[in-house]
């Protein structure tokens, strides 16, 4: 069964050297209209971009007044792969950034733009440790190393998952109300792949808004979104009444050309039986000529011939262990889970992906083959 791909049109628009879709430009023709935006448009379309360009515009411009915004990601996989999305697109703009990590949290900023920090409960942790933050107790402060983080001396992007936000705003660190008061700083709230919070989740970034916006902090709201749940959009419609952008929006800006968004997809239905890794497994080894044969014709360090997502950590390292048998080199395998450490996660040079639902939740491959 073949699914259709599909391309967006190209726009210009000042100020900015990369051709835009006509949402990316309507995001920044409204950015200063509205208090709400949500934009709606599938996988691949650039959403990440459009939220972002508007923060790192303002960054180039009014450098002596420092703007914050906050980038909420619902796993800390897609939080890594979209810093370093937002990363190219500043340079690519010509906006210099600075990404703040636990190695360099006591250098000093040079020429540079804009300051990019991912902070998950590990890397508060690792940033106390660099700071010298400790408590009484002798365990690493994360609440002092966070409001470091927090502090806007200049323009600044936080990526965070939710949870450290619930953490700030019910007051469960020492530091909470330094951490709060410092949040007043920051503009803008963005929360990726809003769709995927449900149930808990959920209540808890509505919850998380509203408190945020009573206390002072985020007058704009971004939700960025493929598939929003009915029921969802109720909710959003009631507490924020967004600006809403999608793929039918149009512009008036020059069209320059077009881009393919999503490529066709010939897509293969697999018996999958009683043993789903088995199953994998087969198909892998059918493909295995083929991915390597990929993999020597294609250089490009964010190139992977296929990728396996299964359903569990153990499927995943059981699939893995059944292909060395086969003969494929664990050098060949880069497993993407919840136990595999970062330098494992490393595609270069590497002939297949097998990960868990983590890697599902928009992270991007360029692949010829995926098995889910």
């Amino acid at each position: 069964m073949k699914v259709e791909g599909y391309s967006l049109s190209l726009h210009e628009y000042p100020g900015v050297t990369r051709s835009l879709h006509p949402h990316q430009v309507a995001m920044l023709d409204e950015w200063e209209r509205h208090d709400a935006l949500q934009l709606v448009t599938k996988t691949g379309s650039g959403k990440t971009a459009a939220a972002a360009l508007p923060v790192l515009l303002r960054a180039k411009t009014c450098r002596d007044r420092p703007e914050g915004a906050v980038f909420v990601y619902p796993t800390n996989a897609l939080m890594e792969d979209q810093e370093r999305s937002i990363r190219r697109l500043s340079e690519a703009e010509g906006i210099n950034p600075y990404l703040l990590t636990p190695g360099n949290a006591r250098g000093k900023y040079g020429c540079e733009d804009i300051v990019l920090v991912q902070v998950d409960a590990k890397r508060s942790e690792d940033f106390a440790r660099a700071y010298g933050f400790r408590k009484r107790e002798g365990l690493p402060d994360k609440g002092r190393a966070l409001a470091e983080i927090l502090r806007l001396d200049r323009p600044k992007i936080v990526l965070v998952n939710p949870d450290i936000l619930y953490l700030i705003y019910t007051l469960r660190y020492a530091s909470s109300p330094e951490h709060v008061a410092l949040l007043q700083a920051y503009r803008t709230i963005v929360f990726d792949e809003f769709h995927l919070y449900d149930g808990i989740e959920l209540a808890h970034a509505l919850f998380l808004v509203q408190i945020a916006r009573a206390l002072g902090s985020f007058k704009r709201v971004v939700l960025l979104s493929a598939t929003p749940d009915r029921q969802t959009q109720l909710w959003i419609d009631l507490l924020l009444n967004p600006h809403v952008l999608d793929s039918a929006t149009s512009t008036t800006r020059p069209r320059v050309g077009e881009r393919l968004v999503a490529h066709d997809v010939n897509l293969e239905p697999l018996h999958r039986g009683r043993e789903v890794v088995k199953a994998a497994h087969a198909k892998i080894l059918e493909l295995r000529d083929v991915l390597r044969c990929k993999r020597k014709e294609n250089t490009d360090d964010e190139y992977i011939p296929g990728v396996v997502i299964l359903n569990s950590v153990v499927q995943a390292i059981e699939l893995e262990d059944l292909l060395v048998e086969s003969g494929f080199s664990r050098d060949e395998i880069a497993p993407i889970r919840g136990l595999s450490s970062r330098s494992a996660r490393d595609i270069r040079n590497k002939t297949l992906v097998i990960g868990t639902s983590a890697i599902e939740v928009g992270i991007d491959f360029k692949c010829d083959y995926l098995v889910f």
